[in-house]
C-alpha cells in the first residue's frame, strides 16, 4: 500500500483556526479531555514507533480501513503528547480525505518539500486553535491576565504555546494601539 505525504489545505490562518475551534465543539473537547480516548472514540489507535524511527511522530491514516494511527515518541512530556496528538489530528482533519492514503511524519522535522512544510505549519496551527479555542482562552484569560504559566496549565499544553499566543495578541494590538493614539 503506498501512502503520500499530506498536501496543505491552503486554508487562510483565521480559517484554519475556526475549523479546529469548530471540531473541537463538534467532539465535545474540552482541555480536561483524555486525547488519547478520544483518538480511540474517533477509531484511531496511538502507538510508539520502533527504535529506528524513536524520534519522530507521524499520522498513517488507511483509507481502505477508514482508521489512523499516530505514531508517537515513547516517554513523551504528558503536555507536549498533547500536543503532538492534537497535530496529528490536524493532518487528519485539514489534509486527510479518507479516500487516499497518508503519511504525515515527524511534526515538520523531516520535512522534505516546500508543500510539506506548509502541511505541518497548518497543522501546528490546528494543534493550537483546538488546544486552546478562542472563546475558553478569553475566560481564562479574565481569571490568570497575561501569566502564560496559568494559562498554560488551565489549558494543559506547554508554557512555550501560552506565551506565544499571547505574544501573538499583543503584536496584533499593537497596531490598533498606535492608529487610536493618531
Amino acid at each position: 500500500m503506498t501512502h503520500s505525504p499530506p498536501v496543505p489545505c491552503g486554508l487562510p490562518p483565521e480559517m484554519i483556526r475556526e475549523a479546529a475551534q469548530e471540531i473541537a465543539k463538534m467532539l465535545d473537547y474540552t482541555p480536561a479531555t483524555d486525547l488519547r480516548k478520544l483518538v480511540k472514540r474517533l477509531g484511531g489507535k496511538i502507538t510508539e514507533p520502533t527504535e529506528q524511527d524513536e524520534n519522530s511522530a507521524s499520522i498513517i491514516v488507511d483509507a481502505e480501513e477508514k482508521s489512523f494511527t499516530i505514531n508517537l515518541q515513547p516517554d513523551l512530556f504528558p503536555l507536549r503528547e498533547r500536543f503532538y496528538i492534537a497535530h496529528e489530528l490536524g493532518h487528519l482533519f485539514l489534509h486527510s480525505r479518507m479516500e487516499e492514503n497518508l503519511t504525515a511524519p515527524c511534526c515538520g522535522s523531516c520535512v522534505q518539500s516546500q508543500a510539506e512544510l506548509e502541511a505541518e505549519l497548518e497543522a501546528d496551527m490546528f494543534a493550537r486553535a483546538f488546544l486552546m479555542p478562542t472563546d475558553a482562552w478569553e475566560e481564562a484569560k479574565k481569571l490568570y491576565g497575561t501569566n502564560s504559566i496559568q494559562l498554560a496549565a488551565h489549558f494543559m499544553v506547554p508554557e512555550p504555546l501560552a506565551w506565544q499566543r499571547l505574544q501573538l495578541e499583543a503584536k496584533a494590538k499593537a497596531p490598533a494601539a498606535m492608529k487610536e493614539a493618531s
